[in-house]
């Protein structure tokens, strides 16, 4: 903000030295007119004008005072849904409306040269950081912070998003090619066109599936418009067709390296990114149009969809969704259809009329191109609310604006509704800005969401007094009355403590976010405790169905609170709950020690789906400990219909067949289900039990060889050593067996087993120092275990003994 300020300013100096006039035209006064619409979010208004404008914010802050705030409705109110959020929406909206009135006037007055190498040097600059961060392996931007919520490997820095890192180099690759056609010195135009191969071999590397298609995209519009222009222009000289060819030999120039880069380092990468990535950000547009609706007329408030999407949001309650991945809805939902349709059809227009009237210059056509590119891409990958995206973009329209400008006849003096302001003016402004700013930071840094929910935690739940903690979270909502964790925190608060009810602030937390899956789990445990089992086990399945990831704790809560599977599953009040709610039932009732209820559970689970994986497992188990191998076969067949879990059926009919005494026909299942799957590492155990029943000594290590070489980790490794190590000793193999445990030990040094397999095998072999060591070790593993202590003490006795014999 400071710097887009800066630049301002000494743009208005220079064009006051240089006697200019500044002027303002169509474009310029919608800039400025969407700047005041989002301060006029901002400001207090009448009740009763907000309840006119937007029911929907007037009803978030009405309802904040039924029951979880003590007062009146307030009489002014703004029509934000959360002032902080809006505060730091007009920041950055500024600092891209100083941007581009600065680049503006300095295109028009300069050309666009200039400020679209700064572009290419950004892009260059991030482009390089990346790939810092790649070849050093960093896993903190610039190994020295932390991010908090960003744990990818490698870290896509400098933005910590690999969509919008790759949005930002693609811009920036794409302007550096149309720059480099431009160029008439050879050299210049090879060190543009390398330096356009790197930044968009950065863009593949960022494996952003937008980001790369987008950019690719971008390119053939690119030379559409070149062909475009060719076209269109009947009369050239001979230099200007020669000109153009070359132009046109080169254009494919810079692509061919930025694909070619970018695949020779990562091709395996972006072919699975391609082939598996998932398209569930669909869904979230989607949940956001009805928001969209609500809101329609002036809006949420600007940077405030975070607050206002979660009374909307259909997804489960497992991520926090700050935007929703899609300029049109984000901007729609927030500024409403006078600020945000205002902006989108001005946008628009610009691009429309762009394409109707090509660039002349290679330049301009790269950003034409970068803009349609990246907004194509932010349809998907919303990086427009980033400033390192956001300044290029705005650079980029200034520039496209300027062309449009001159293309139709508008030249200086001659704007439509021109306004001449005076240098002073034009100084003044951004004084006023940085004043607004120094202003509302405090405001924003003092009571922002972060950290109005850390006051709230930091209040002692048992030594505050109710008034104080009351005071505190009531003070809070008041300033975001849309977040739903404030009321949640209060809510569980007020259950651990058990002095006040909860349930009007998880009623609240609630009402702002029916899809809280804390929030209902609360509300269950505080029915259940109230001896209203039916509305506590609807609570406690809407959890379940907002976080499927809930299923073992409500499960489990659910068991203690019923007396039995046929009470419990009341739990699943809807066919389409019955699946998830029976299966996890089955779980807790086998951590309760209860199989019956667990068999009942499953049972019901087939019922619904005879081919659920986890419930049919159990069955074959279940027919297999009864001895009913005709059974457990059928369900194993049934098992194996699922190619995903084909080889664990055929393992488990090898289990079978080995109970039933037909080894060879095991062995065979066995190794068809190492075939289907290769790390599928128990079986490799099983075939070794069942060569050393049949004392085949060859087949037995050749199969704990593959069992060690499958190991994926020291952990397994470890296992696998472990297993072998039990086989040599009741094979006799004792020496062996004790150097193949102290192998494990490297692997598993905290251990119990192995260093108790260790000081038993010493202490047959009469090596007291030896099992002196292992003792010493098991009493560091468990120190509070006085066995060890002893056999440590005992052990230190003999080798004292035995040195004083030698002696």
């Amino acid at each position: 903000m400071v710097l887009a300020a800066v630049v301002f300013c000494l743009e208005c100096f220079q064009s006051g030295f240089r006697g200019q006039k500044r002027t303002l035209d169509v474009l310029d006064w919608a800039v400025l007119a969407l700047v005041l619409f989002t301060a006029f979010q901002l400001l207090p208004l009448p009740s009763g004008l907000v309840k006119l404008l937007s029911p929907h914010a007037h009803e978030v802050r009405a309802s904040l005072f039924d029951a979880a705030v003590k007062g009146s409705v307030p009489a002014f109110m703004p029509l934000t849904l959360d002032a902080a959020g809006t505060i730091l929406g007009l920041m950055k909206l500024m600092a891209a409306s100083l941007a581009f009135l600065a680049v503006r006037h300095r295109v028009r007055s300069e050309g666009s040269k200039d400020v679209l190498g700064c572009v290419v040097v950004s892009g260059l600059i991030v482009a390089a950081v990346s790939l810092v961060h790649r070849l050093t392996g960093w896993d903190r931007v610039y190994d020295f912070y932390e991010p908090l919520y960003v744990h990818a490997d490698p870290l896509p820095a400098p933005f910590l998003n690999a969509n919008h890192l790759a949005g930002a180099l693609g811009l920036a690759a794409a302007v550096t090619i149309g720059l480099a056609l431009d160029e008439k010195d050879r050299f210049k135009r090879l060190s543009l066109l390398a330096a356009a191969g790197f930044t968009g071999g950065a863009v593949l590397l960022t494996l952003s599936r937008g980001g790369i298609l987008c950019f690719v995209a971008g390119q053939v519009l690119f030379i559409v418009l070149r062909l475009w222009h060719r076209v269109s222009r009947k009369r050239r000289s001979k230099r200007s067709v020669a000109t153009s060819r070359r132009e046109l030999a080169a254009l494919p120039l810079a692509l061919a390296l930025a694909v070619a880069s970018g695949s020779y380092v990562a091709l395996r990468a972006i072919i699975l990114e391609f082939v598996e990535g998932d398209a569930s950000k669909l869904q979230i547009w989607l949940d956001a149009l009805p928001m969209v609706k609500d809101y329609w007329l002036t809006g949420s408030g600007r940077g405030t969809f975070q607050m206002a999407y979660t009374g909307y949001q259909a997804l489960p309650n497992t991520v926090t969704f700050v935007y929703p991945e899609n300029f049109l809805a984000n901007w729609l939902g927030e500024w409403g259809v006078i600020g945000g349709g205002m902006f989108l059809l001005a946008l628009i227009a610009i691009l429309v009329v762009g394409l109707l009237r090509p660039p002349r210059r290679a330049r301009n056509a790269g950003a034409l191109a970068a803009l349609f590119a990246l907004l194509i891409q932010n349809f998907a990958d919303f990086g427009l609310e980033l400033p390192g995206v956001l300044l290029p973009f705005a650079v980029c329209l200034s520039v496209e604006s300027v062309r449009l400008e001159m293309s139709l006849g508008r030249q200086k003096g001659r704007h439509l509704f021109a306004l001449a302001v005076p240098a002073w003016a034009g100084i003044a402004a951004p004084l006023t800005v940085l004043a607004l700013v120094g202003a509302g930071l405090p405001s924003v840094m003092l009571h922002d969401q972060r950290a109005d929910d850390a006051l709230v935690r930091s209040v002692d739940m048992a030594a505050s007094s109710d008034e104080h903690f009351a005071s505190v979270l009531e003070q809070s909502m008041r300033r975001h009355p849309a977040d739903f964790h404030l009321p949640l925190l209060g809510g569980i608060r007020a259950y651990h403590t058990g002095r006040s009810d909860p349930l009007p602030l998880l009623g609240r937390s609630l009402r702002l976010f029916p899809r809280s899956a804390v929030s209902h789990l609360y509300v269950g445990r505080t029915l259940a405790g109230a001896g209203r089992l039916d509305q506590a086990l609807v609570e406690y399945m809407e959890a379940l169905r907002s976080r499927p990831s809930l299923a073992r704790r409500v499960s489990d809560e659910v068991v203690r609170i019923t007396d039995g599977f046929e009470q419990a599953r009341a739990l699943a009040r809807l066919p389409d709950d019955r699946l998830p709610a029976f299966t996890a039932l089955a779980g807790a009732y086998l951590r309760a020690g209860l199989p019956d209820e667990a068999r009942r559970a499953d049972v019901g689970a087939l019922a619904v789906d005879p081919y659920v994986p986890g419930p049919l497992i159990r069955a074959i188990r279940r027919h297999m400990k009864a001895g009913l191998w005709k059974e457990a076969r059928a369900l194993a067949h049934r098992l194996g219909k699922l190619p995903e879990y084909r080889a664990r059926a055929l393992a488990l009919e090898g289990e079978i067949e080995h109970a039933g005494g037909d080894l060879d026909r095991a062995l065979e299942l066995y190794a068809m289900a190492i075939a289907e799957n290769p790390v599928f590492r128990e079986v490799h155990a099983r075939m070794a039990k069942i060569h050393f029943e049949r004392d085949d000594r060859d087949a037995l290590f050749d199969t704990l060889d593959h069992y060690q070489a499958s190991a994926l980790d020291e952990k397994q490794r470890g296992r696998a050593l472990v297993t072998r190590a039990s086989y040599e000793l009741r094979l006799g193999m004792v020496n062996q067996a004790l150097s193949t445990y102290r192998d494990a030990s490297s692997s598993m040094p905290d251990d119990l087993h192995v260093w108790k397999a260790i000081a038993n095998i010493c202490e047959k072999q009469g090596k007291p120092v030896a099992a002196l060591d292992a003792y010493r070790e098991l009493a560091r593993i468990e120190p509070d275990n006085p066995a060890w202590l002893e056999k440590l003490d005992s052990g230190m006795a003999r080798v004292k003994t035995r040195s004083l014999i030698e002696e």
